[in-house]
């Protein structure tokens, strides 16, 4: 456990930097966006492709947008920016008493954690969403896990589409290299979504299905 000013001044110094951060980086974009780069891509605002704004189920418009590719959109206008996005997110936990100490986590490693008032550097994600090369996008979370400090790769679907007329019927075929099942649902409500969709637990299968479905095979 942190037990001295000195280290506890420290940590609290470093999460201050890391909100001044990103305060700053806010203060610099124009709008907020649920992902800034397939906004900047796309030039529209997130509720066009999400029907609550934030996501994560898709609008018609969105799920075009995902069956396609990811590559709709001009990004190679002036001022073009890599479709990268980052979030950064820090907590402070105060409680009335203090807990009780617990000097291991699971896997018997110290913990680093105080009884009380822990300021704790969450999770910092980078996103790379957004057009890779003609005809080929990407959507990929790279998260890094600050209480577990632990690095791995979240929900990625990478996607290669293209258009065809087949009997006058507009036809979209492709591939989709994707690290967990489900994550390549058009509609984004199955359970690589997360909230609010979830799988139910005696689903196609039984539990023990529904459980590897719900995530049990996700990541690298």
């Amino acid at each position: 456990m942190f037990t001295n000013t000195s280290t506890r001044s420290r940590v609290a110094l470093f999460m201050v930097r890391i909100s001044l951060l990103v305060l700053g980086l806010m203060a610099m974009s124009p709008s907020v966006q649920a992902m800034p780069s397939f906004s900047r891509q796309t030039g529209s605002a997130c509720i066009a492709c999400h029907t609550t704004a934030f996501g994560p189920n898709l609008t018609p418009y969105g799920r075009d947008f995902k069956l396609n590719g990811y590559v709709w959109g001009n990004d190679q206008k002036e001022g073009y920016v890599p479709p990268i996005s980052a979030i950064v997110m820090g907590s402070f936990t105060n409680t009335r008493k203090d807990i009780q100490p617990n000097p291991a986590s699971q896997d018997g490693t110290p913990n680093h954690f105080n009884t009380n008032n822990n300021f704790t550097f969450d999770q910092a994600s980078l996103f790379y969403a957004g057009r890779i090369w003609d005809k080929v996008g990407a959507f990929s979370q790279l998260p890094y896990n600050g209480v577990a400090d632990s690095l791995a790769m979240d929900n990625t679907d990478v996607r290669f589409a293209n258009r065809v007329d087949v009997f006058g019927q507009d036809v979209v075929y492709g591939i989709s290299a994707n690290n967990k099942p489900t994550v390549q649902d058009l509609w984004n409500t199955t359970s690589a979504w997360g909230f609010p969709y979830n799988v139910a637990p005696f689903g196609l299968g039984g539990p023990s299905a529904s459980a590897m479905l719900a995530g049990g095979l996700g990541g690298v």
